[in-house]
């Protein structure tokens, strides 16, 4: 059976608000368009048991359609994300809040509570839907000819249903073959050079720990975000942030790198 159903996700998002679908030949194409800003994610069908999705958003969040009962049990396909630029925050069904940013890969047989989030307002990536079993069964070339033993990726990434989150900058002709090539076989030869480099015995991917945030130490990190924003003059110290929230400096500056991306003192110069 395959577990990559990506025409029933794009169907269930023509009911989504501010989203609208344009059918194409070659696939699918999503637009956001909303009073906080816009988006597009286009899906590009490349064998059985994978599809490709093209990411580019300027928006706060993104609506996301439940493929199934949203339970910490619940598994869905193997979906690898690469994101080029931004950052992006899944609060996965196992209820474990994921950042991704610039140069980092995840894979993960969770999905998306609700919404994609995006604190800076911007992202840029793709994000692959794999059934393992499906495409080596349908597409015998990916095992014979590529050696891409797809079943491993589970293995060797996920194993237990763990989410996993690793820095792994890629070469700048691959990022044009996976998010900007017009040509199929350009997509399709561009996620084959992808899984290959995961699946190597030197795969440049780096593991980030730790991989989760809990929703306390989100919540933290956005009062704190709030907080500073609000007078940028005279904002508060980190010492008076940690004793409002109980906890202690190091935290305080850890929980806000994790949900934006950059220290405390950074962020609050930028938006100064």
């Amino acid at each position: 059976m395959d577990r990559v159903n990506t025409a029933s996700i794009v169907e269930s998002c023509r009911a989504l608000p501010g989203v609208s679908v344009e059918d194409r030949e070659d696939g699918a194409s999503l637009r956001l368009r909303s009073p906080e800003g816009r988006g597009r994610m286009d899906f590009y069908p490349l064998f059985p048991g994978l599809t490709l999705a093209r990411i580019a958003v300027e928006a706060p969040s993104w609506p996301a359609p439940q493929p199934g009962p949203c339970t910490p049990e619940a598994k869905g396909p193997l979906l690898i994300n690469y994101c080029l630029r931004g950052r992006c925050e899944l609060i996965l069904n196992d209820r474990r809040h994921v950042f991704l940013t610039a140069g980092q890969v995840s894979l993960t047989e969770r999905f998306a509570q609700k919404e994609y989030l995006y604190p800076g307002r911007l992202y840029e990536g793709v994000e692959l839907f794999l059934d393992p079993e499906t495409a080596e069964a349908g597409v015998p070339l990916l095992r014979e000819g590529f050696d891409l033993d797809l079943t491993a990726l589970r293995q060797r990434y996920c194993p237990g249903g763990e989410t996993f989150l690793a820095d792994m900058p890629l070469p700048e002709e691959l990022v044009d073959r996976l998010l900007r090539t017009e040509s199929a076989a350009g997509r399709k030869t561009g996620v084959i050079d992808l899984l290959a480099l995961l699946l190597s015995e030197e795969s440049p991917a780096k593991a980030v720990q730790p991989v989760y945030r809990t929703r306390s130490q989100v919540e933290i990190a956005r009062q704190t975000e709030r907080l500073l924003t609000e007078d940028l003059t005279h904002p508060p110290t980190l010492r008076q942030l940690a004793e409002r929230f109980g906890v202690s400096e190091g935290s305080v500056k850890n929980y806000f790198f994790a949900v934006y991306g950059e220290s405390v003192s950074r962020y609050t110069a930028r938006q100064r």
